[in-house]
């Protein structure tokens, strides 16, 4: 791939990817679902000690910690802290995975906690951003230092003795996404008005000689795959007169890219779809879905939206509900959710609470919704 100068480019990233450091939802939820509310530290058991109330709780299932339940038993555990800058997060049934930031690691903790002792899977990683698993390995693309490009590395989920494989170097990484022993990812071109390119590579690695499978017209932003179809935003940059961002999907196997949404409202920051549709925060201080067939004539639909001092940024779902994580400017910061077929009297907040001090990540599992929060230095789940 050819090498190209990225210092522009580099400013610009770093810029966006620390919008969850430097943020610190006023979260109304529906009464009829409960909020964590981090006050008090509860009396939790830690590395195995027994939860509130002599009950057990989660943290007697493993290293969480219980900071506080409420009466029907939902509890928030911390399951690491003292970290730097965690960010991206993903989840399998057995661990969690991170990046963190500005600390150039990548990193993981069993769900049921690790007794504040994560495993470090790789460390001296140039700004690691972005984060996908398969069942054999954790990714992850960094931004790379000043005057140098990033790069695509890979681990396995047990570890790699300190030493991931590259497999991909010389890439301005937008996002990355995986499926089907594929990984995709978008790469962002330094060149006036925003471009990119969506690119492909077999996990088991393609010589640093990616597929190219779509040119981006815009800045790409958020990239999300299920089975063959891949979405991903294109943001346009015009200085003269708005022009729209577009929404984009295409198959894997013959990549023609269609447009879902055209609107100049559109903003991509984060993306994740199901069967049905593609979600995604938008810079507008908004959460905004459309169906997967299109939405035609139609704008996206909102889901959520908020002040502008409040700033929905991460985003995940399940099938079921939409979650997302908001850091404020002078609000107060929260992990939300909305079922996917709207809520009509306002997302739901999940936790809420002093230690909630700059949530960034987010992802889910059956049970549980994590998230990383870089102001805390701390990865959480709670209950979904």
């Amino acid at each position: 791939m050819m090498q190209r100068s990225i210092q522009a480019v580099w400013v610009t990233l770093l810029a966006i990817a620390s919008v969850a450091c430097e943020a610190s939802v006023v979260g109304g939820g529906s009464g009829a679902e409960r909020s964590v509310d981090l006050g008090t530290p509860g009396a939790g058991g830690s590395a195995g000690g027994g939860g509130m109330g002599g009950t057990g709780g989660i943290g007697g299932t493993g290293g969480g910690i219980i900071e506080e339940c409420d009466d029907a038993g939902h509890c928030l555990e911390i399951l690491a802290t003292g970290l730097n800058s965690p960010d991206a997060i993903a989840v399998d049934s057995a661990n969690v995975y991170w990046t963190s930031f500005f600390d150039n690691t990548v990193m993981k903790c069993a769900v049921t906690g690790c007794g504040g002792a994560p495993t470090v899977l790789a460390s001296g990683q140039p700004h690691p951003k972005v984060i996908a698993l398969d069942d054999t390995s954790v990714y992850w693309g960094t931004l790379g230092n000043p005057g140098g490009d990033g790069s695509v590395m890979k681990c396995g989920l047990e570890g790699c003795a300190g030493a991931p494989e590259s497999l991909l170097t010389n890439v301005n990484v937008g996002d990355i996404a995986v499926q089907n022993a594929q990984l995709y990812l978008t790469e962002i071109t330094p060149q006036p008005g925003g471009a990119g390119l969506l690119l492909r590579c077999p996990t088991s690695g393609c010589a640093n000689t990616p597929i190219e499978l779509a040119q981006v017209q815009g800045v790409p932003s958020g990239l999300a795959v299920s089975g063959t179809k891949l979405v991903w935003g294109a943001i346009a940059i015009a200085m003269e007169a708005e022009v729209p961002s577009t929404v984009m999907t295409c198959d894997s196997n013959a990549c023609t890219p269609a447009a879902l949404a055209s609107t100049s409202a559109i903003h991509v920051r984060h993306m994740a779809m199901d069967a049905v549709n593609v979600y995604w925060t938008n810079a507008d201080f908004s959460v905004m879905k459309c169906p997967l067939t299109g939405c035609g004539s139609q704008m996206p639909i909102t889901m959520a939206s908020f002040d502008g001092l409040d700033i929905p940024h991460a985003i995940a779902t399940d099938g079921v509900n939409v979650y997302w994580t908001v850091v404020a400017m002078g609000g107060t910061p929260a992990v939300m959710k909305c079922p996917v077929g709207g809520c009509e009297n306002g997302p739901i907040t999940l936790a809420v609470g002093p230690k909630i001090q700059g949530p960034a990540g987010i992802a889910v599992d059956a049970t549980h919704v994590y998230w990383t929060d870089s102001e805390a230095g701390t990865v959480m789940r709670t209950l979904k």
